[in-house]
């Protein structure tokens, strides 16, 4: 799997505000847990299981390695 930033410069400089005054605990969860540490558990999962797609903030994208997105 291949792991991205979201291409845009405006939301990655916001999101990683929002990220780093958050702890590095993902600005989008409402708990505070190692499950919620950025990048999430739910995104690991998904990479883990190769399902293509963006991680609930919209901040990285897995996608296989012999695909483009």
């Amino acid at each position: 799997m291949i792991i991205t930033k979201n291409p845009d410069p405006e939301f990655r400089k916001n999101f990683t505000k929002r990220l780093k005054a958050n702890n590095g605990y993902c600005p989008c969860a409402l708990e505070r847990s190692p499950d919620t540490k950025c990048k999430c558990k739910a995104f690991r999962d998904q990479v883990e299981r190769e399902e293509v797609g963006w991680c609930e903030c919209g901040f990285f994208f897995a996608q296989l390695e012999n695909e483009e997105e």
